[in-house]
């Protein structure tokens, strides 16, 4: 291949990866600094990037991936994407609700397996594990909230929140998520700073019955240690979770 095209190959790479780090976009004249090329270079660049199917919208003078339809391009090896293939199905036969999007994950992975594992593979996400909602969660579904909870948490955004405490009382809660974690069976909770109580809690996601996206952003504290409040083996030493919901 010429130098020139692999360049440019190269460059469309580099631009797809900087606006997948850049969650509220570039400007055209900060990517071109990047990259070391001129603003109309850029521009032709971000035009072929659409073609090929790289979902490139503009607003506000800044370009940005549009995030609901971009597809991540991660290269594996055979070894890893069985490994996460098998991963999703036991995460979701483990979880307590119906997740599309990790069932939407293995069924792409699925693609990628070799013939002699497909039509196995393909069988097991056929079953009703993996095809069915077995529990009732309240107001809201749960994926919705685990949605919000990960976007926000993307975003550093806050979340106002209306959660059921083990006592059973609802409690308000403004968190600034600081890191999200799983259970071995399969809970999800989330661990942060809730602006209402001043101090770290720790939250279950399915307790959440009402939740909205804040304005405004936060920084995670530097000294913050999640090593303190995600799940441990019983055998290792255990930090504190805060006040647990």
């Amino acid at each position: 291949m010429p130098a020139q095209l692999t360049n440019r190959a190269e460059r469309l790479a580099q631009i797809e990866q900087l606006l997948a780090k850049n969650l509220r976009g570039l400007r055209a004249v900060e990517i071109a600094a990047a990259c070391g090329v001129d603003r109309r270079t850029i521009y032709r660049d971000i035009a072929l990037l659409n073609h090929a199917g790289v979902p490139v919208a503009q607003e506000y003078g800044r370009f940005y991936l549009d995030r609901d339809q971009y597809l991540a391009r991660v290269r594996l090896t055979y070894a890893e994407i069985t490994a996460l293939f098998l991963a999703a199905l036991v995460l979701t036969r483990q979880s307590r609700f119906f997740n599309p999007h990790l069932v939407g994950a293995a069924h792409k992975l699925l693609q990628s397996l070799p013939d002699s594992l497909h039509n196995s593979a393909e069988t097991l996400l056929q079953s009703s594990a993996y095809t069915s909602l077995d529990v009732d969660h309240g107001d809201l579904p749960l994926v919705f909230v685990v949605d919000t909870v990960i976007r926000a948490w993307t975003e550093r955004r806050p979340l106002r929140m209306i959660v059921i405490h083990r006592t059973g009382k609802p409690r308000i809660i403004e968190m600034a998520i600081y890191v999200v974690d799983s259970k071995p069976n399969g809970t999800l909770y989330a661990v942060g700073y809730d602006a209402l109580s001043e101090q770290i809690c720790s939250v279950k996601l399915e307790r959440i019955r009402r939740i909205r996206l804040l304005t405004g952003t936060y920084q995670i504290p530097s000294t913050f240690d999640a090593q303190d409040h995600i799940w441990k083996r019983p055998d290792s030493s255990s930090g504190s979770r805060g006040t647990s919901s």
